[in-house]
């Protein structure tokens, strides 16, 4: 990979270009052997992450939450070691929950709006992102926390979808 990282953009010489190619599918083929070969761990540690970030709310989630939440971890924990997709699917549905629980969560739209208004070069329309940013601020001096949502919502609509994240 470090042939074909330094290679120019503007290199002109076809053979260099698809030794890179070569070298970068090459690369591909490796890391998915890699994954194979490790995936139960990687999945658990997966697994393991999204619960961890479910511990702190549990106590802010409704009784149906808890239930489906614990539910998809169970059901996610059988399928660790099979190959069908089925365990990504969990994984996701799970996310999906977490993000739901966060939503809800003042501390948790708070942080996203800092963490979106940080990254000014991470959207697409930067006139309209000063705009919602002044907007943002002047609702959280207003305490104005459902107004805040409204902004990170149109903050994430402008955002490049790899810079939004749940996490933040």
């Amino acid at each position: 990979l470090n042939n074909a990282s330094s290679l120019s953009s503007t290199e002109r010489d076809p053979e260099k270009a698809r030794a890179a190619e070569e070298q970068i599918l090459q690369a591909k083929k490796d890391l998915a052997k890699v994954r194979k070969k490790h995936l139960q761990t990687i999945r658990q540690k997966d697994l393991d992450s999204i619960i961890d970030l479910f511990d702190p709310l549990r106590k802010t989630m409704t009784p149906v939450e808890t239930s489906a939440v614990d539910n998809l971890i169970a059901s996610a924990k059988r399928k660790i070691t099979d190959t069908s997709g089925e365990f990504e699917t969990y994984l996701s549905e799970l996310r999906t929950k977490l993000f739901t629980v966060l939503w809800r969560q003042d501390w948790y739209i708070v942080g996203k709006f800092k963490a979106i208004a940080a990254r000014p070069g991470a959207v697409s329309d930067k006139a309209k992102f000063k705009t919602l940013v002044a907007a943002g601020q002047n609702a959280m001096e207003h305490d104005n926390i459902e107004r805040l949502r409204e902004v990170v919502i149109e903050l994430m609509s402008i955002s490049y979808a790899s810079s939004v994240d749940y996490e933040d």
